[in-house]
């Protein structure tokens, strides 16, 4: 195998190409040809001496050897972007990922504080509900999960812990006809929360009704929010529309434990400056919600 080193366009088409899993989209996503992407894997296994992909009339899928090569290069170009983009921005910027409902619900309103506090810095969000991989990742600098173990590579902070009630728009009538909606938890740790737990910890207070489900917490914020039911939310994501009468609450005394909000970075991360500065403003932030 020649040492010189193959060129970066081949690297990179064949890197899209394995996370995508085709020729084609890779093609669409680098603004060339199916046939360009292509080549430009051939020319890659040529002076390699490996095939990086076995081929059928089904597609194409990674040979042994491509499955060790792009977790790899996908890390590399990850790390490329994020150095060019840092020294190429006068703003200091710090890449989060966290759940949809906490982005929009609550980490985006307090933002604002933040940039007034921190002009100089940009929080570029990502929001995905499975967990993300810090390690491998390095376009992100840190995480904010609905999690409370230890993940090794990686430091946490606890950040909040939370439980689940009960809560209805204040302007509804005839409450006894509304349905219960509540959310089709995707983690393990809160397949408990559900309106038949709720129902039981209320001492079957409550008749039994239609139960309704959404697959995301926000959706069911929504129709809350709405008038369309009574909703089983958390008590962190709910704070801001108790604060402004939008939502009030439905048997105040019955509520279901819940989980904790944990901030996850890579090992000794929690030392760097800019981190301690965004950890130490949002720790202030979320008092109030505690």
């Amino acid at each position: 195998m020649s040492k010189r080193l193959p060129s970066l366009h081949a690297l990179q088409a064949f890197e899209v190409a394995a996370s995508s899993g085709s020729f084609k989209i890779a093609a669409e996503k680098l603004a060339v040809t199916p046939t360009a992407v292509s080549h430009q894997i051939r020319s890659l296994e040529k002076q390699l001496g490996i095939s990086l992909f076995i081929r059928s009339n089904k597609g194409v899928v990674l040979s042994a050897e491509g499955v060790q090569i792009a977790p790899v290069l996908r890390q590399a170009f990850s790390e490329i972007y994020r150095v060019i983009e840092h020294v190429t921005d006068s703003k200091k910027r710090l890449v989060l990922s966290t759940t949809p409902a906490f982005a929009s619900q609550v980490l985006g309103p307090l933002l604002v504080d933040f940039y007034q506090q921190y002009p100089d810095y940009e929080i570029a969000i990502q929001t995905e509900t499975r967990q993300c991989d810090l390690k491998s990742d390095a376009s992100l600098d840190f995480a904010i999960r609905y999690s409370g173990k230890d993940i090794l590579g990686l430091d946490r902070y606890h950040l909040l812990d939370e439980s689940f009630s009960a809560y209805l728009a204040p302007f509804t009538s005839c409450t006894d006809e509304l349905p219960f909606i509540h959310t089709l938890w995707q983690q393990s740790v809160l397949e408990n929360v559900n309106w038949q737990n709720w129902n039981r910890q209320a001492n079957d207070r409550v008749a039994n009704r239609r139960v309704i489900g959404f697959s995301e917490e926000e959706q069911v914020l929504q129709a809350g929010l709405s008038g369309k039911g009574i909703v089983l939310v958390s008590s962190i994501l709910v704070a801001y529309y108790l604060e402004k009468k939008l939502l009030v609450p439905f048997y105040k005394d019955t509520m279901l434990p819940g989980g904790c909000y944990q901030l996850y970075c890579r090992e000794n991360d929690l030392k760097k400056k800019d981190i301690l500065i965004f950890l130490s403003w949002l720790k202030t932030a979320l008092s109030d919600l505690r």
